[in-house]
């Protein structure tokens, strides 16, 4: 965990903070969660400067012993940093678990009391309350214990508790409107990266396929907002797919559209999020304002150009604001032009004419300037004349690669690509500024060249660094004035900020869609009967892998089988045709084209649970087999007929008869429950719970040669049931010894014949 004596992070990181109380009754947890994010602009209200510019939402609920809601919250918000109170050591442990789940984000448990915070409750929310209306205004919001708990821990971290600004907006959590996702379905589906994956070679995951193509960090992290919470709002879906499909059939206005938004050797626009959050703060320096400036006068206008250029109605909603904003940036650039000094960069300073005692310093620095170039100039001449002979022409002169190189300590270096030893330094003659000889002072031989210096430079560096420090000396009052004055301009940068990231965001998708290995991407459609219609589906992951040939599959559920038992051999393609499912049904509802044929047809899922495969957690003091029942537990208990299940293999860590009757029992309940579902098992029994009940059988394909008996994975999904699991011959080829495979071919089959009347009566 982070010490508690962090700077706040900036108004455009989300914060999330938990507080846990075991609830001994139902032996699950009662939550308490706050989570303060950016506002989404709100169109022209945003021009308003005391308008809120962040949200706080809170939230209380039950949860169970795996901590599973809280999980998913998480998972929808992807906070940056995360901030518990979970009471007694062993609620601290349940809930250090579930936050390592979440690694990218920084983990801090808080004292409030040490903050000085109330420990009683009613003096607790009395307090909590007065903060939240000097935040928040006079809306109220009724909160638990538990929720004021974790309202105070986000606001403590956000260090906003002496805040007399109104700055934040207060609303009651809502999840309604997206995919519920926790960590094991974002494991399944390959949603995110795993930790510690390399960004280099193939994608990983679902947001290096779709992500990878943004040409902007605004865009990146839209794109993750939008797989992370994918959405159930229809309309909202249908533009999406509208836009998408429509920026990959415009090819050159696609192409045109991410060279506006990012350019050569991967230049990309800078965070305006981040730079607008300083210049509120007053943070901002001039730099910024450089960098703001470069967006408003070109990228701005050049994106705008390359979308209206594109023949489509399908972004009717983002073009407006954006050239709203470039038509109000254009004082801010009058502005930026007559004030900023470039001269310097990658420094930047305020131009000289805007003061008089700035352009008494303005000379001096000039004129320190011109003395390093002239001390460089020397030393080109001296190497030259050295190298080359005092009779070499000037061309060749020019040519003399003596480079001048910025440095942190002493202003400025020279440096020669070539290697020299000491003695040959020494024979090189620099004149200095009055014509007297000057020796060579060199600093160190790398890799690089020699770096060295010489009295002359030294000197006007010196000069340069004390003039340097004069005119920032007397701009410093004038540069606050201005970033007071540019902060006006911060809601329309967050308008622009916020098309500019939509509209990167729908060219990565139309980009990943036109250049996916195994064909385009289609536009698919939502059902409204929980139909699932799918032909030559492809895992949008797997299908990027080096070398990879991916075997299309169909997928077909519906009122005569939503529940499909998948069996067929190890290394057959199981899981991956069961997550596929999972990964199709989050990329359109994130608003991604499929990789499918045309005519796809999906429902709006409310949930996608997972049950994929589980190891010892010694965190959680559970071993495999209780951590695969506690997730099959919450899947029953969360499941509705508008939820996608993925089940890969269940029961195996019992004994077999047991393992069996659970499976059994399970996918008995889930049709009950209506709910689409793949399941991957071995238990090939399980394939008769089709008789008489609305279950589908498929199988993954292999050929047995019928002379060597070699085997060989088709990787195609049939229907009907496979009644081999092929594991012996899988042990074959992973060079067991002959006679180990004699022993096991002759107990696997005194197993089956003593164990089949067993299975049936517990079927029965």
């Amino acid at each position: 965990m982070a010490n508690n004596n962090q700077p706040a992070p900036d108004e455009s990181t989300t914060i999330a903070a938990l507080a846990v109380e075991a609830d001994d009754a139902t032996g699950g947890y009662s939550v308490g969660a706050a989570v303060l994010r950016p506002l989404a602009p709100q169109g022209d209200d945003d021009d308003d400067d005391d308008a809120p510019r962040r949200e706080l939402c809170v939230y209380a609920f039950a949860d169970d012993g795996f901590l599973t809601a809280a999980d998913a919250l998480l998972v929808r918000e992807g906070p940056g940093f995360i901030t518990i109170d979970a009471g007694d050591a062993k609620n601290r442990t349940k809930v250090d678990a579930l936050v390592a789940k979440h690694s990218r984000a920084e983990a801090q448990a808080l004292n409030l009391e040490q903050k000085g915070w109330p420990k009683a409750k009613g003096k607790l929310e009395a307090k909590l309350r007065h903060v939240l209306q000097t935040l928040c205004g006079d809306k109220d919001q009724e909160m638990s214990g538990l929720t004021i708990r974790a309202a105070a821990l986000v606001l403590e971290r956000a260090q906003l508790t002496d805040s007399s600004e109104r700055c934040v907006q207060l609303n009651p959590g809502a999840t309604v409107g997206h995919v519920r996702l926790d960590s094991a379905a974002v494991e399944a589906a390959t949603v995110l990266p795993p930790p510690g994956a390399k960004k280099t070679g193939p994608p990983t995951s679902l947001l290096d396929v779709l992500g990878g193509p943004c040409r902007t960090i605004a865009g990146s992290r839209l794109v993750e907002a939008w797989l992370r919470q994918p959405s159930r709002d229809k309309s909202i879906l249908e533009k999406r797919h509208k836009a998408v499909e429509a920026l990959r059939d415009a090819q050159d206005g696609r192409e045109a559209l991410r060279s506006a938004l990012g350019t050569t050797k991967g230049a990309r626009i800078p965070d305006v999020s981040k730079l607008c959050a300083k210049l509120r703060q007053g943070k901002a320096t001039l730099v910024d304002l450089h960098r703001l400036h470069v967006v408003a006068q070109k990228v701005v206008p050049e994106v705008l150009a390359a979308a209206e250029a594109i023949d489509t109605d399908a972004i009717k909603d983002i073009v407006p604001p954006l050239a709203k904003a470039s038509r109000d940036l254009r004082v801010f650039c009058d502005m930026a032009r007559a004030t900023l000094d470039l001269d310097y960069l990658p420094e930047v300073l305020l131009k000289p004419s805007v003061d008089e005692e700035l352009v008494q310093h303005s000379e001096a620095m000039r004129q320190a300037r011109d003395a390093v170039d002239e001390a460089h100039e020397r030393v080109n001449e001296a190497f030259a004349d050295a190298g080359l002979g005092k009779g070499a022409s000037h061309s060749e002169r020019s040519k003399w690669p003596i480079k001048l190189d910025a440095d942190a300590n002493r202003g400025f270096v020279l440096r020669s690509p070539k290697r020299y030893d000491e003695k040959s330094l020494s024979n090189v003659e620099v004149s200095g500024a009055r014509g007297s000889p000057e020796e060579l002072e060199v600093l160190s031989y790398l890799k690089a060249g020699v770096f060295f210096t010489t009295p002359s430079l030294s000197r006007a560096c010196s000069a340069l660094e004390r003039a340097s420090s004069a005119y920032k000396k007397a701009q410093k009052t004038l540069t606050g004035e201005l970033v007071r004055t540019a902060a006006t301009y911060a809601p329309v940068f967050s308008r622009a900020a916020d098309a500019l990231a939509s509209l990167d965001a729908l060219q990565a998708f139309a980009h990943a869609a036109a250049f996916a290995p195994g064909g385009a991407y289609e536009r698919p459609t939502f059902s409204d009967d929980n139909t699932v219609s799918i032909k030559n589906a492809r895992h949008p992951v797997v299908e990027c892998g080096d070398g990879i040939h991916f075997v299309p599959t169909d997928y077909a559920l519906d009122d005569q089988g939503r529940l499909v038992i998948v069996t067929g051999p190890n290394m057959g393609g199981k899981s991956t045709h069961i997550r596929g499912l999972a990964c199709l049904a989050i990329m359109a509802q994130a608003g991604s084209l499929i990789p499918a044929d045309a005519g796809a047809t999906l429902p709006l899922f409310d949930a996608i649970l997972a049950r994929v495969g589980a190891g010892d957690s010694l965190q959680r003091g559970v071993s495999t087999f209780m951590a695969e029942m506690l997730e099959a537990s919450m899947i029953l208990r969360s499941a509705t007929s508008q939820s996608l299940v993925i089940i890969d293999e269940l029961g195996r860590g019992t004994s077999t008869y047991d393992g069996f009757g659970l499976a059994w029992a399970i996918s008995e309940q889930l049709v009950r429950q209506k709910a689409t579902c793949l399941f991957a098992t071995h238990f090939h029994e399980l394939t008769q719970l089709s008789e008489g009940q609305p279950v589908k059988n498929r199988h993954v394909t292999a050929h047995v040669d019928e002379n060597t008996g070699a085997l060989a994975f088709l990787y195609e999904v049939a229907d009907g049931p496979c009644t081999e699991s092929f594991g012996i011959k899988v042990a074959e080829l992973a060079g067991f010894p002959p006679a180990t495979v004699t022993v096991a071919k002759r107990k696997a089959e005194e197993l089956e014949s003593s164990s089949g009347g067993k299975l049936k009566a517990l079927r029965a």
